[in-house]
């Protein structure tokens, strides 16, 4: 049996620094890599692979596994850089204030405890909740790889105890097939517990699991070489990986089928760079994995994870700049503290443990005074921020502040509808909407939209008395023809049909047909424009269909240009830049209203 070198795994750390850029990329950059969070999916099967390959190579020197050094190596390697990276984004969240401070106290018990994905989910967090992003939502994986460092090192001892070698892989492709079935099976009801639950998206750890299992011996130098297609293999899944991760739009079939499908690609390109695996393309794709600033990065991968996010956070409520500059600010930022925590924090804690750390900074007064400082001031901004926490965002408060209102509006209109139907109910026939414009009132309208019309609706009543107001929270286009054609139904669809629904989902040429197909021939149609941060790719496509809309029907469609007066008027806007205050819901109310008398211009 001819020996393999062991020990490090080449390419694994340049497999890390790939998987964190994605990830980057996915959050800072709207647009450019729309399914970049399978990133986390490659970190998940790293770490199932490399941990399971540990503990194997542990219990075939030692003869046995001890879970409790385990859990001790797994505490020093991961919990500092997360209390720091917790401490230091409370913080900062302090100084910058705003929407930043939304939420905080479970999002930092969870972050500290390894249980921020089950938190979020007895929140009711939506974890795709772009609008008014949480700040420290990215904790919810390192919580999934936390709660899978307890509970398999005692499966896998009984594993390496109790079954036969051909088995131990097979149980945890099993409990593999068994996470993206319940994935499956939730996904449609629950996205948010779908995508963050330990159970639901740990189909990925156990595949790098799988991997290990498979492998008996591998880190001990016991394998004998495999063949050196598994190399070029390695490349083409790299290659994949890397292409469909920009080119592939993101939908409800990633979740999970494209997440399994990265996520065995993330396997294949694992078992290529292994030391079994001989010949040119694993000694190639080996070389570029082991570029040293490939590597470098690959270290800090972890601690640019961490700190990512929270500064995207930040910036995204508070940064006066386009997304591009933003990002690249933040992502260089966030390199600058992972470095920091990598050199000074995580690597001499991980080496010496956390009281022999503190002892090492005794005899360097000075640079043991300015870590006391670091600390105190932390520490007091961090509970200050926990303090000072907001239960919502800004623009949900002020959606909340109309809900009374509107719930009198809708009572008002029903009783007016009352009052219209028992008329209606003594004619014999309900005539045909008129082909001449009827005029510009209220009881003339019939407004059906999003969030931003609910924020807007006080406004609205006020120069639209007696208007059907519909908003409603995250509702977009794929809503509009089941809504219309009840109205409709009711015989309430208006001669004049507001339509304000690009703020959450894109709006296409085939969906502006259908809605023009609902309001028929003599019906007078607004869109409104929609207007959102950059994240949002979706709202310029939309307003561009819009904007299609009213030049091919230049006598039926207007449009009411919300997104340039909120463009004019940032100051009129909560912190999520999206919904409108007050003011904001003034001239918001203003553009429809002026839009829909342009027809009698």
């Amino acid at each position: 049996m001819e020996k393999v070198p062991h020990g490090r795994i080449l390419g694994l750390d340049g497999l890390r620094a790939i998987a964190a850029f994605i990830v980057v990329v996915y959050h800072l950059i709207p647009g450019v890599a729309d399914v970049g969070y399978i990133g986390v999916d490659m970190f998940f099967v790293i770490s199932g692979f490399l941990i399971s390959s540990l503990l194997m190579k542990e219990h075939e020197a030692q003869g046995s596994i001890s879970i409790g050094r385990f859990w001790v190596r797994r505490i020093r390697r991961l919990v500092p850089a997360v209390l720091v990276a917790t401490m230091g984004a409370l913080a900062l969240a302090r100084l910058f204030g705003g929407d930043t401070l939304t939420q905080l106290r479970w999002q930092a018990l969870g972050a500290v405890t390894g249980s921020y994905n089950w938190l979020q989910i007895v929140h009711s967090s939506s974890y795709f909740d772009q609008q008014s992003p949480l700040l420290l939502n990215n904790m919810w994986s390192l919580a999934v790889e936390q709660q899978f460092y307890i509970f398999w090192p005692p499966v896998l001892i009984l594993l390496l105890l109790f079954a036969p070698t051909a088995v131990r892989s097979l149980v945890a492709i099993g409990l593999a097939i068994f996470s993206i079935a319940i994935h499956a099976l939730t996904v449609g009801t629950d996205p948010t517990s779908a995508y963050v639950s330990t159970i639901t998206h740990s189909f990925g750890l156990m595949m790098g699991a799988g991997l290990a299992l498979n492998l008996p011996g591998l880190l001990a130098g016991k394998r004998r070489e495999t063949t050196p297609l598994w190399g070029y293999a390695s490349w083409m899944a790299l290659i994949a990986l890397l292409v469909l991760s920009f080119v592939l739009p993101d939908g409800w079939g990633m979740y999970p089928w494209g997440m399994v499908l990265f996520s065995i690609l993330s396997v294949i390109i694992i078992r290529g760079i292994l030391p079994d695996v001989p010949g040119f393309g694993t000694r190639s794709l080996q070389a570029i994995l082991e570029y040293r600033p490939i590597v470098w990065l690959g270290h800090r991968s972890y601690g640019i994870y961490l700190w990512h996010w929270p500064l995207h956070v930040i910036s995204f409520y508070h940064s006066p700049f386009g997304a591009r500059p933003t990002a690249i600010v933040v992502l260089l930022v966030s390199i600058v503290f992972a470095d920091i925590s990598f050199r000074y924090i995580e690597t001499p804690i991980r080496q010496l443990g956390f009281f022999a750390w503190l002892a090492s900074w005794r005899g360097t007064k000075s640079h043991g005074l300015v870590w006391v400082i670091g600390l105190i001031l932390l520490l007091i901004l961090s509970v200050t921020a926990l303090a000072t926490e907001r239960d919502v965002s800004s623009g949900e408060s002020i959606i909340r502040d109309v809900q009374t209102q509107v719930i009198r509006d809708a009572e008002k209109q029903e009783q007016e509808q009352s009052e219209s139907d028992t008329q209606a109910d003594q004619e014999e026939e309900k005539p045909e909407p008129a082909v001449s414009l009827p005029e510009v009132v209220g009881d003339n309208i019939t407004i059906i939209g999003d969030s931003v019309t609910v924020a807007s609706q006080a406004a609205l009543v006020e120069v639209l008395p007696g208007a059907i107001i519909d908003g409603a929270v995250s509702r977009s286009i794929a809503d509009f023809a089941q809504i219309a054609s009840q109205y409709e139904h009711n015989g309430q669809l208006r001669p004049y049909v507001v339509v304000a629904l690009g703020t959450n989902a894109v709006i296409t040429a085939d969906d502006g047909a259908e809605i023009m197909r609902i309001v028929g021939e003599n019906r007078r149609v607004v869109f409104v424009t929609a207007s959102a941060p950059e994240y949002a790719t979706w709202v310029p496509i939309a307003n561009a269909t819009m904007r299609d809309l009213a030049a091919q029907y230049p006598d039926k469609v207007v449009i009411a240009d919300w997104q340039k007066i909120a463009l004019e008027h940032p100051e009129k806007l909560a912190g999520d830049r999206i919904h409108p205050d007050n003011e904001g819901a003034k001239l918001f109310a203003d553009a429809v209203f002026q839009a829909l008398h342009s027809f009698h211009a």
